[in-house]
C-alpha cells in the first residue's frame, strides 16, 4: 500500500515536470524568445541509483532507489555567439538504496571488540517480521555543480541540441534509514534518523545530453558511499532523465 501511494506520487510529479516542460516547448516563437533570455538553467533530474563493489547482500532494487535533484546552473561565455559555455551552480538532491535482500544497517556494538562500523543483517534477526516489503537508506545533499557545455542553438532553445560533460560535490545534511514489515496482522513502518556511516562529502563526474529541454543522464561517485572502513566498499551510480525549466 505504501509502495503504490509513493509511487503514485513519484509518477505525479514527473507528469507535472512534463506538462511544465511541454508548456514551454509549445510557447509562441516570441515568447519562447523571452523565456530564453533568463540567464541559466533550472534542472530537475529524475533517475535510479545503482550500487557497485558492494556485498551481494546488499544489492539494491533499482526500481526503488529513486533520484532527485534540483539545480541552478549559470552559464559563463568567452563570447557571446560562443556555442561552448562554463556552467556553476547549486542544488539540492535526494537518493534512495532500497535494498533487494530484507537486511537493515545496523552498527557494530555488540561484539567483544566493537569497530562501531555498519553492518547488515537479516531484519527478522532483529524484529519480529513475518514478511518484510521495504528496507532502505536515504541521504539528501546539497551540492555544487559544475560542467562544460557545448549547443548548437544556444540562443534558440527549441531547436538545441546540446552535450555536456562536469561533475558536482555533494554535502550530506540528512539522512534516514525505513523498514517497512508485517508482524502478525500489523503493517509496521519503521525510521531512523541516523548517519548510517553514510560519506559526508561526497564527488562524482556526469554526462548529459539532450534536445531542447529533455535530455538523458548518467552519473558515477567516485567518492565511496559510505565512509572508509565505517561501512561496505560500494559506489554509488545513476541514470535518469533531466528536464531544463528554462
Amino acid at each position: 500500500m505504501l509502495n503504490t501511494h509513493f509511487c503514485m506520487n513519484y509518477w505525479k510529479l514527473l507528469a507535472l515536470v512534463g506538462v511544465l516542460a511541454t508548456s514551454l516547448l509549445h510557447t509562441p516563437q516570441a515568447r519562447a524568445q523571452q523565456v530564453n533570455e533568463v540567464p541559466g538553467h533550472l534542472m530537475i533530474d529524475l533517475g535510479v541509483n545503482f550500487l557497485q563493489g558492494n556485498p551481494n547482500q546488499i544489492d539494491v532494487r533499482p526500481i526503488g532507489s529513486r533520484a532527485w535533484s534540483l539545480s541552478y546552473l549559470y552559464p559563463f561565455r568567452l563570447k557571446e555567439d560562443s556555442h561552448w559555455s562554463f556552467n556553476a551552480g547549486v542544488g539540492l538532491s535526494q537518493d534512495v538504496f532500497q535494498f533487494q535482500e530484507d537486511v537493515l544497517p545496523l552498527y557494530d556494538t555488540a561484539s567483544i571488540n566493537p569497530t562501531g562500523a555498519l553492518m547488515f543483517d537479516t531484519v527478522g534477526n532483529v524484529l519480529p517480521a513475518s514478511n518484510v516489503s521495504k528496507s532502505q537508506i536515504t541521504a539528501r545533499y546539497v551540492n555544487l555543480p559544475i560542467e562544460v557545455r557545448w549547443e548548437l542553438n544556444p540562443d534558440y532553445k527549441r531547436k538545441n541540441f546540446w552535450v555536456a560533460v562536469g561533475g558536482s560535490v555533494g554535502y550530506r545534511f540528512d539522512a534516514m534509514s525505513k523498514v517497512v514489515y508485517t508482524q502478525g496482522t500489523e503493517t509496521i513502518k519503521l525510521k531512523r534518523k541516523e548517519n548510517f556511516r553514510l560519506n559526508q562529502l561526497r564527488y562524482g563526474a556526469q554526462i548529459r545530453a539532450g534536445i531542447s529541454w529533455f535530455s538523458i543522464y548518467g552519473r558515477y561517485e567516485i567518492s565511496p558511499l559510505w565512509a572508509p572502513n565505517q561501512g561496505p566498499n560500494g559506489s554509488g551510480w545513476q541514470v535518469g532523465m533531466s528536464f531544463d525549466l528554462f
